[in-house]
C-alpha cells in the first residue's frame, strides 16, 4: 500500500473517480460445519470503504453473529503477518502477538489503497477458534455509476445460510 504524502499526491488521489469493487466471498471450510455445495456471496462496495466494512457485509451475507475476531490475509496465506489486516467485532485493532508487531487495522484500510485488481484472491478468517475460512476474489473494479447509490450491497447469493 502506498500512502500519499505530498500535496500533489493527495490531490491526485482525491481527483480519481470513485471505484466500485465487486467481491465474491466463498465459504471454504471451518468450524463444526462443512459445505458440500458452493456457498458464496457477491458484494458491491465503494473503494472508500474499509476492510472492516467488508467484514460487516460478509457477516450480514452469511448470517454470522459478528461475535469473534477476524482477519484478512491479502497474500491468501493464513497467519501471514505481513499481509494481515484484523480487528475485533467493534473494529478495534488487535494487540501485537508475542515477538511481532501488531497487525494492521482492518478499520483503517480502505479498499482503494490496497492495490486490489480484478482476479486478486485473498483470505478472510472469522472466529480464530472455529476458523471459518473464506476466499475473497475481486471479480471486478469499475467506476461508480448512477445505480450505485445504495452501496454497499449484496448482489448475489449462492447456497443457504449455515447454521
Amino acid at each position: 500500500m502506498r500512502i500519499a504524502r505530498t500535496p500533489q499526491e493527495i490531490a491526485e488521489v482525491l481527483s480519481r473517480p470513485m471505484q466500485v469493487y465487486r467481491l465474491k466471498v466463498a465459504f471454504v471450510s471451518g468450524g463444526p460445519v462443512g459445505s458440500a455445495t458452493e456457498l458464496s456471496r457477491t458484494i458491491d462496495i465503494r473503494g472508500d470503504y474499509t476492510l472492516f466494512d467488508v467484514h460487516l457485509m460478509i457477516q450480514r451475507g452469511f448470517g454470522w453473529d459478528n461475535d469473534h475476531l477476524f482477519a484478512f490475509f491479502l497474500s491468501g496465506k493464513l497467519w501471514d503477518r505481513e499481509t494481515e489486516y484484523s480487528a475485533n467485532p467493534l473494529g478495534e485493532p488487535l494487540a501485537a502477538r508475542p515477538f511481532s508487531p501488531p497487525p494492521k487495522s482492518a478499520a483503517g484500510a480502505e479498499l482503494r489503497d490496497l492495490g486490489l485488481t480484478k482476479g486478486k484472491r485473498f483470505a478472510y478468517l472469522f472466529d480464530f477458534g472455529d476458523e471459518l475460512l473464506h476466499e475473497v476474489e475481486v471479480v471486478d473494479v469499475r467506476a461508480i455509476g448512477e445505480d450505485d447509490k445504495d452501496l454497499p450491497k449484496i448482489v448475489a447469493r449462492v447456497g443457504e445460510k449455515i447454521e
